[in-house]
């Protein structure tokens, strides 16, 4: 959300850890996963950091939440033979139909729709300050 509300510079990770109280190797792992799926990119340089690539603010909370969480909820979700219940276990399906609403809820939400009305809170974690 950090880098839809600011689009002038990239955004450095040991900063942006330390404003939101995260740890930056973490933060570092989720900007990787970001610029592999190309929503975000890597700026090289003394002023470097991470930007949104053209597009991602209208990218929908789903893709962003697909992208950087495993969305199987149990381990048959992603091999039946799993569990010896399997073949007479409702709880799969159940599950399915859950993550399924889950993700549906997030696809009808954008980036730009979490930042929006929210600019100037948000633009003070990234250091700036915001302009009326």
């Amino acid at each position: 959300m950090l880098l839809a509300v600011d689009d002038e510079a990239p955004l450095g990770l040991a900063d942006a850890a330390e404003r939101l109280g995260v740890s930056a190797n973490h933060l570092a792992k989720v900007a990787q996963a970001l610029a592999h799926a190309d929503l975000i990119r890597s700026v090289r340089g003394r002023s470097g950091g991470f930007i949104l690539l053209p597009g991602t603010r209208k990218s929908s909370v789903a893709d962003i939440v697909e992208t950087l969480e495993p969305l199987a909820l149990v381990e048959c979700f992603d091999d039946a033979d799993a569990c010896k219940l399997s073949a007479s276990c409702r709880l799969h399906g159940l599950l399915a139909e859950a993550n399924q609403a889950f993700l549906d809820t997030l696809r009808r939400h954008t980036i730009e729709d979490l930042v929006a009305r929210r600019r100037a809170p948000l633009l003070r974690l990234t250091g700036k300050t915001p302009q009326s």
